[in-house]
Formats: C-alpha cells, structure tokens, sequence
C-alpha cells in the first residue's frame, strides 16, 4: 500500500480523516449493508463503555478524599475541622501526597503517550484497545491493593498506589486516542456524531462520585475501591469484542487501520502554528478543570461543612453533563465553527473558578451545572479538531503529542497545587480557606492563558484556511466567488458615463487579465 501523503501535502495540517474518507453515495440502495450498519453501532457501543471502568476507578480518590487525605488527628495533616469530616479508615496522605498521587499518574501518562501513540498507529485498533484496557485493569487492582491496609499508609503502599493510578491515567491518554482512532476509520462519514456518542462512557466519572460514597459507608472503603477494579475488568471484556468486531470489516480498512505507517521528523516540523496553540490551550483549560475537580470535596467539606457523600454528589454533577454531548454535537454540527466554539466554552469556564474561590454566596449547584455544559463541549470538540487537522493514519501519533502536552501541564499543576493549599497549622479554617484562594487565582490566570491561545489560533486558521471554522471558511470562499465574478462583469453605463469606443475596446480586452486578476486575489487569500 502507498504511503499517503505527508502532513505537509494537507496545507500544513488541516485536511482531516473525514476528507480522506472515500465518498459514498447513500441514496444507492446497492450501498446499503444493513450487516455494516448493525456492525458499526456494536462497534461504538463497545468502543464507548470499554473505558467507563478506567472512568470510575479514576474518581475513586476523589469519591473517598477524606478517606485518603485525612489522619484520625485533625491537627496534623486536614484542613478541616468540621465533624462531619471525621474519617473512619484514615489513610493520612495529607494534601502533598494526595496531590501527587495524581501528578506522578499524569507525568507517567505524559510520558508513554506519544510511544503509545506510535505504537497505536502500529498495532492497530483491535490489539492496542485490548493491551490499554488490561493495563488499566492491573493499575486498579494495584491501587487496591495498596490502599487495603486500614492505617497510615507506608511508603512502599503509596508506591504501590501511585503505580496503579499512574496505570489507569492511562485512560485519558492512549485509551481516549484509541477511541478517536476507531471512530475515525469506522465512522468516515460522520465522525463528529460518533465521537460524541463515544463520551458517552464518561459519566462513569459522575457514578463513581455518586456510589464510592455510599458504598463506603454500607459496605466499607475497601470494597468500594475493589468495585472499581471489577468494572475495569468488564472494560476489557468490551475491548476484547471491540477486537473482534473489528476484524470482521472490511479488508481494505483492516489494512488501514493496521498498517505500519510512521511519522518522519519532516512530518514533525511541519506542524502548523494552529496545531500547537490548540494543544497548548486545550492543555491549561484541561488541567485547570481536572485539579479543580479532584480537590472540590476537601473545599467543599471545609467551605460548606459538607459531608463526604454531600461533596461527592455535587461534584459529581459537572461529569453528568456528558449525557449531554449528542446534543452539543448536533449543535456543533449546526454552527459549523469548531475553532470559536471551542474558544467561547474557554471563556465560558473561567468565571466559575472566580465564583468558587471568592463568590461562596452564589449557589454551588448551578457553578456545577453550567460548569458540565462547559466541560463536555470542549471533551467533545477537542478530539473533533484533532481529527479535521490530521490524516487518519497519523491520528494516533499525533493525539500521542497532544496527551504528552496536555498531561505534563496536568502534572506541573497538580505539584503546584499540593503545596499551594497545604496547611501547616491546620486548625484555622480560614487559613484554609485563603490557601484555596490562591490555588482558584492560579487556575483563573492559567484559564485566562489558554483562552488567549485559543484566540490566537483563530486568528491564524481565518487567515490561511478555515478548517477549524468551516463556515467563516465558506464565507469566504462566496465572496472571492462573487468577486470573480463581478470582475467578469461590464460596467454599466448608468454608473460608468464614457464613450461606446471606450466600452467597445473594454468588452474586447483578453479574458487572461481577469484570470491572472483572480489568480492573484486566491494566492494571497490563502
């Protein structure tokens, strides 16, 4: 098979998987398969729920923060001094670690995503879902078993947990490009629909927030935990039929979705300015809403006074908003301007972080609502951009890239993070409370930072092609149309008062001025 072209060849990455998709005439009943059809839905359906396990095991240290973070000692290492904060396991990380158990999980997923994207793009669909799904699987058996001891934690637990997170981050990285990978070669003909059902598997985030804590408290925390490695173990069973399935398409597209194209440094270097303002804005919006998210309940409880349970719930609210993602798809579909849509639902996110750190007045259940609908539109548009940028046989390097940005930002923050709100004394809730205040400035300022990155990009993709923005593109392809045309035109003489010799020798002139006069206004439009 011949190599395609390189990224260059795209105009400098920005011809997606869907415009190298063959064209299919649906109106053909001879083009009708209902076999395919019913095997493209079964495909999505497990493409969808084999990370929903990875999903929910991600939000058990955060269902069970004060289980974690917190000593039997109020007066060591907890910020909150509420009694409805008492914890009955007491792990003790204490704000540091817990911060960190994160961070080392998001430096370890930055640093295997662009392999693993390499080697997605080589393996294949089937046999790379099935490796990634396993690996998440050991990663929440190895945290439980490091949080089974019901004391503080030892070092060599925290080890063993830090491992298993770090293994089942994995899912928002190489698990996610795999599914971007899948639709792009099983749904060429709307790719942007299937990725948003695809989300669908996120609200495992919502019901681990939801039942973590309540499991907690009928059945105990460690059977809590387990249940999250049980449900990774049903996640493989989805990727090993997802393997399957597969494998029964059609040949030319198993070659294709296993073929062993690679990316040459030239492919690397002619990564357009819009690529990178993309990660780069994607990847301070994401962290800002990820470490905002895994630190609410502590906030919450000493805020509020909110119970574990109470803090979990309304956390959880934010990642319920995914049910929502057809609906934004569709509304995406109708805009048709991906680049500002996404940078509108940036702008959209930060005044949330102001109203959490220095508006506690303003009602915490809407912050989380409108905070969901901002969350699922830039989950469900950051992968769609990917896609209209890059070839298809390169969406898995090159989201590899993204998540490599995207996690190590994720993992500088959460450091950050840990040291900003700890709390020496910790007896003052106020002393707290203003330690939370810096740490919702820092993520307004990185917020801000990426939605100046989102702009810019914008800006620079309206001026050369507009496939981020395919209507402002459409735009301005009617309007050089219409200036072509009206070049064509004679001038009237209600406007034009001159002599006929002088309209004669005007109709008479070459058509090759206007051409060239045409040609001009194209090359310097694009």
């Amino acid at each position: 098979m011949a190599r395609p072209a390189t990224i260059s060849t795209y105009r400098g990455v920005v011809v997606g998987a869907c415009e190298m998709a063959p064209t299919v005439n649906k109106t053909d009943p001879s083009n009708v398969n209902p076999f395919k059809t019913c095997w493209r839905y079964l495909v999505l359906c497990c493409n969808s729920f084999m990370v929903f396990g990875a999903f929910y095991s991600m939000q058990i240290p955060i269902a069970l923060q004060n289980e974690i973070m917190n000593t039997k000692d109020l007066g060591i290492e907890t910020n909150n001094t509420n009694e409805h904060t008492y914890c009955t396991v007491c792990l003790g990380l204490g704000e540091v670690r817990y911060n960190l158990l994160f961070s080392v999980s998001r430096w370890t997923s930055a640093a295997l995503s662009l392999p693993f994207g390499f080697l997605t793009d080589r393996l294949g669909n089937g046999r790379s879902a099935v490796l990634l799904s396993v690996l998440s699987l050991l990663g929440s058996v190895l945290f439980s078993v490091g949080s089974m001891l019901q004391a503080s934690v030892t070092t060599p637990m925290y080890i063993l947990m830090v491992i298993g997170n770090a293994l089942i981050a994995l899912v928002d990285g190489p698990l996610r490009f795999v599914q971007t990978r899948v639709v792009a070669h099983t749904f060429p003909d709307d790719i942007f629909t299937a990725l948003a059902f695809s989300a669908i598997g996120f609200p495992g985030q919502a019901i681990s927030l939801y039942a973590t804590p309540n499991m907690s408290r009928i059945a105990g925390v460690i059977p809590a935990i387990w249940l999250g490695a049980l449900l990774c173990g049903c996640g493989v069973v989805f990727a090993v039929i997802l393997a399957f399935l597969l494998q029964q398409q059609a040949p030319d597209i198993i070659m294709d979705t296993t073929s062993n194209i690679r990316m040459s440094l030239s492919d690397f270097r002619e990564l357009s300015a819009v690529f990178w303002l993309y990660v780069l804005g994607g990847g301070l919006v994401s962290a800002c809403w990820i470490t905002k998210q895994s630190n609410l309940p502590d906030y919450l409880e000493v805020l509020h006074g909110y119970s574990m349970t109470e803090a979990s719930y309304i956390t959880g609210i934010s990642t319920v908003m995914f049910l929502l993602s057809p609906c934004l798809c569709f509304m995406q579909k109708l805009i048709d301007c991906n680049g500002i849509l996404i940078t509108f639902f940036m702008a959209w996110m930060i005044p949330f972080y102001a109203f959490l750190g220095f508006c506690p007045s303003v009602n915490i259940y809407i912050i989380a609502f409108a905070d969901g609908i901002g969350l699922c539109a830039i989950t469900v548009l950051l992968p769609q951009i990917l896609v209209a940028m890059c070839p298809a046989s390169f969406v898995g390097t090159l989201t590899g890239l993204m998540y490599l940005l995207r996690n190590t930002i994720i993992a500088v923050t959460f450091v950050a993070t840990g040291y900003i709100i700890q709390d020496h004394s910790a007896t003052d809730t106020k002393e707290a409370l203003r330690n939370y205040k810096h740490f919702f400035l820092m993520l307004i300022i990185m917020s801000s930072t990426g939605l100046i990155f989102g702009i810019m990009m914008n800006v620079l993709d309206i001026r050369k092609t507009s496939v981020l923005n395919s209507r402002i593109g459409k735009w301005k392809q009617s309007n050089i149309e219409a200036i072509g045309l009206l070049s064509m035109v004679q001038p009237s003489s209600n406007y034009f008062r001159m002599k006929s010799t002088n309209v004669d020798t005007m109709t008479n002139d070459p058509p090759a001025a206007t051409s060239v006069c045409n040609d001009d206004l194209l090359g310097k439009t694009n």
